[in-house]
């Protein structure tokens, strides 16, 4: 240890600094035995494993931290066994490679704590029996000790968390896990135990023949004893429209047996959790004497799912709470769809009486989701707004886990965005702006301006807008609160506009759909007499013996609250009642022999029945029979070529999805003998001034570079500017993943020429870039602009941006983990004085942002660098490199 550093003082506070392995373990032993201190380890060498036996004090405590703590040492292997006193931060824990271990293992050691670490395993994605992700380690392994802190540290890419057996004075707090393909957090014979304040989300998962897959489980077996005294509290578990887990689970595999973890476990408290998740386990325990669940938000993310095994379909369901064999039960203040209770006393169920119980279909219940929660779809671990309760919700506070969500603002006010599909028109919807206060609380704004911004261009203002899109699909809206108390406060939303139309029949060329749903039809036609002359092109005959079946997995035909159909029919004969078309338990659509028409249906709320006079109808003449039907209204109606025939009060939600599909023609009983052309269900009638689509907005910025890297260097904006790589161009490009891009890394940069004048003195940007990190590459320089701006990936897969204006120079940085390896990335820039703004985006989503304002410098001596000039550059695939500016921004006359 010739060249380190040592500070003599009083022996608590010297210092070590430590450039190599074998000095590392001297250092920490060295300190162990004079009163404790700290390593300070130097991570421009490495990386370190450490390996310690039988040392240390709880008196002498032992800190390991970085010597510079923005170069994080990297730690592949930490095995402590016997070990006491010893705290390890601002570590970067990452095995060179998957070898079936863990990276840290805790055996019969006290007093250890790991604060603030980052923890990257080498998992990659789902996995599935025979299919291509890497399957990774596991991180850490705690057995038979005590006073284990394990805090503020952010969990990634591994196989499973934590995993702790036959321990006691565990503290598992305020962590980030993600990206995971087992369990989160897992043990058993547990004493004395915190798991508190974590975030888990984005869990890649598996198949559940693999691994049957948890955020949290206690269990019993092969433990020494029943686990006693655990607190699990103000956690956060969500799917984040991945793969599904259980939320929390405990069981004692071990009740009732001869095992040493006989018996029940004790005093195990779960309170102010949120699970948005998939699976019916959200929360279930069983097998404990002194239970309290209260104040949780247990709520389903309907975009996650899980797979039972290969060949399964995934499945999705509302999570629930679920108690069994319990004693001393708590149980009040949560919230979920469902709660099972097995094997308690009857008076248990009086408790339900103090919990809520959210619906997720009946859309007339006052607790049906949209009514309660701001917006369950939208809802991710970097937002979750989405879960909070709105402000008009009639729902008292204290139930669930809005604290919590609330809480995670640190105190700073900010803007959400309420909202729903309008029912009064196609691609339309209602927003409503909200402010988050300090203490948590949803307001609508007062004394503030709602500013909306559209991404067609569209601009309005109020706190409650209606905007008509020209189209269905995902749309982004950006909501400016500028209040004159706590200034301009932002949120922005990805809004899925729905598609009006559920299904269209048409039947040229064949039965096919034409809605964007693409719903699966079986045609039954034994005479091949079916396919005829349509109202326009082909239609569908219905012989007696021909029919089509429409999936039930057309799972939006079914819970409607309200629908319109128009059906195309042409009457062969009209002597006898036939069906059109019927769903089974739902609905049906009928001709009566003296040519009228009837139409019956089936809600949650009863049976509604209508038929028109007779005569309405005629044969050998087109004509279009229309069914409009509104629980918001208690409407049904019945129209034939626009004009009403019948019609009748009628209210409720029709049925969850079936066994039986949508029938058209023969079903249970006879069908009218008629030609029918397209079918057509919309969730609701579009008024015919809607129906024109918006003309497209003028465009309102332009390119000033904007290079694919398809193995050239053409600049694809009007301004043509000139690039030359530092290698030859046969050197330079790669194919990842069917995308062809810039290879870079050191050596392959790409110069920009400095004649790009159009680059100059710019007060608004944006700076676009697809890119996927090389699997174990290099961080470093992305972009540089030398004096104006610099890109850069830095070590802990953060991104962070620097401007320099003529008032400044300002900064964002993403949160660690920000960048997967060998995944593709759509990063974004976004500068504006006017805005006062400065943000960075990955895949759509805000991950930073700071006020910044000025303008910047004049293109000079340099050019602008894909890569980095003076230092190390990125190791990345870079398929596209786009900047982009408000037309009025910068001088046309170039």
């Amino acid at each position: 240890m010739a060249e380190d550093k040592i500070s003599i003082s009083a022996a608590s506070e010297t210092t070590v600094v430590v450039t190599d392995e074998l000095s590392l373990k001297a250092a920490i032993d060295s300190l162990a035995q004079t009163g404790g201190g700290t390593v300070l380890l130097d991570g421009k060498s490495g990386p370190y494993s450490l390996d310690l036996r039988d040392t240390g004090s709880p008196d002498a405590m032992v800190h390991l931290a970085p010597l510079d703590p923005d170069i994080p040492p990297v730690i592949e292997a930490l095995d402590l066994n016997g070990v006491s006193g010893l705290s390890v931060s601002g570590m970067l824990f990452r095995s060179a490679a998957p070898d079936g271990t863990h990276d840290i293992r805790i055996v019969k050691s006290s007093m250890i704590e790991l604060r603030d670490n980052v923890m990257r395993g080498h998992a990659d994605g789902y996995l599935i029996e025979g299919g291509t992700a890497q399957v990774g380690d596991s991180l850490m392994f705690v057995r038979f000790s005590s006073g284990i802190t394990f805090s503020g540290n952010t969990v990634s890419h591994y196989f499973s968390g934590i995993g702790a057996l036959d321990s006691s004075g565990l503290r598992i707090e305020s962590n980030s896990f993600s990206h995971l393909q087992g369990d989160g957090i897992q043990g058993g014979g547990l004493t004395d135990t915190v798991i508190s304040g974590n975030v888990m989300s984005d869990f890649f998962g598996s198949t559940q023949t693999i691994n049957h897959s948890d955020m949290i489980q206690l269990w019993g077996s092969y433990t020494s004893t029943p686990n006693r005294n655990v607190t699990i509290s103000d956690n956060v578990l969500i799917a984040g429209g991945q793969a599904a887990t259980q939320g929390i689970f405990i069981r004692n595999e071990d009740f009732a047996s001869d095992r040493p973890a006989q018996g029940f476990f004790e005093d195990i408290t779960i309170t102010g959790n949120l699970v948005h998740n998939a699976t019916r386990n959200g929360i279930s325990v069983s097998d404990v004497r002194g239970l309290e669940v209260s104040h949780n938000t247990v709520l389903w993310d309907e975009g996650a799912s899980t797979q039972g095994s290969p060949t399964a379909a995934p499945s999705s369901s509302p999570p629930w709470i679920l108690v069994r064999n319990i004693e001393q039960l708590t149980m009040a203040g949560n919230i979920a769809e469902n709660y099972s209770m097995v094997d308690l006393p009857p008076e248990a169920m009086d408790l339900l009486g103090d919990n809520v119980r959210v619906s997720y279909s009946s859309k007339s219940d006052a607790m049906f989701s949209d009514r309660l929660f701001v917006d369950l779809s939208s809802a991710d671990v970097d937002n979750l707004d989405g879960l909070m309760l709105r402000p008009d919700a009639p729902l008292a506070p204290q139930y669930g886990a809005n604290d919590l969500i609330a809480g995670l603002s640190n105190g700073s006010p900010r803007a959400v965005i309420m909202g729903s599909m309008d029912p009064r028109g196609a691609f339309r919807v209602d927003l409503e702006a909200g402010l988050i206060t300090a203490g948590g609380v949803i307001e609508y704004p007062v004394d503030a301006v709602a500013r909306w911004h559209f991404d067609d261009g569209t601009v309005l203002e109020g706190a409650r807008v209606t905007h008509q899109f020209a189209s269905s699909g995902p749309k982004n809206v950006r909501l400016e609160i500028i209040d004159p108390v706590v200034g301009t406060i932002a949120a922005q939303r990805l809004l899925e506009v729905e598609d009006p139309v559920l299904l269209h029949l048409d039947f040229d060329g064949g039965p096919q759909d034409l809605s964007t749903f693409a719903s699966s039809i079986a045609i039954r036609d034994p005479d091949a007499a079916a396919m005829t002359d349509g109202l326009s092109g082909d239609g569908f005959a219905l012989t007696g013996l021909s029919s089509l079946t429409v999936s039930n997995a057309a799972v939006q035909l079914y819970d409607l609250d309200r629908f319109a159909i128009d059906l195309a029919i042409n009457p062969t004969t009209l002597d006898a009642q036939g069906e059109l078309f019927s769903q089974h338990s739902i609905m049906k659509a009928f001709v009566t022999a003296a040519g009228g028409v009837g139409f019956q249906l089936v809600t949650d709320t009863g049976s509604f029945a209508l038929q028109s006079d007779a005569g309405v109808l005629s044969t050998g003449v087109w004509q279009t029979l229309g069914i409009d039907y509104s629980a918001a209204d208690a409407s049904l109606s019945l129209s034939v070529d626009g004009t009403i025939v019948a019609q009748t009060e009628a209210h409720g939600v029709t049925a969850a999805p079936t066994p039986w599909g949508l029938v058209v023609g023969r079903g249970w009983n006879p069908s009218a003998d008629a030609v029918l052309d397209d079918l057509i269900i919309m969730k609701h009638r579009p008024p015919e001034a809607e129906q024109a689509a918006a003309p497209a907005p003028a465009p309102t910025t332009e390119a000033l570079v904007d290079f694919h890297f398809d193995n050239d260097l053409v600049d694809a904006s009007r301004f043509a500017t000139s690039a030359a790589a530092r290698r030859p161009l046969d050197e330079v490009f790669t194919t990842r993943d069917g995308r062809t891009g810039l290879d870079l890394q050191s050596g392959n940069q790409v110069d920009i020429s400095r004649l790009a004048k159009q680059l100059s003195e710019l007060d608004s940007f944006d700076l676009k870039l697809d890119f996927a990190r090389a699997e174990g590459g290099e961080s470093g320089g992305l972009i540089n602009l030398h004096t104006v701006f610099d890109l850069d990936l830095l070590r802990d897969d953060s991104l962070r941006f620097k401007l320099n204006t003529d008032e400044g120079s300002f900064s964002v940085v993403t949160a660690p983990g920000a960048i997967s390896e060998a995944q593709w990335h759509s990063l974004a820039v976004s500068y504006s004085d006017a805005e006062d703004r400065l943000a960075l985006y990955v895949d759509d989503v805000l991950l930073a942002e700071t006020q910044a304002s000025g303008t910047t410098a004049a293109m000079s001596y340099w050019p602008m660098v894909v890569g980095e000039s003076w230092g190390a550059t990125a190791e990345v695939v870079i398929d596209r490199f786009l900047v982009e500016a408000p037309i009025e921004s910068f001088d046309m006359l170039l």
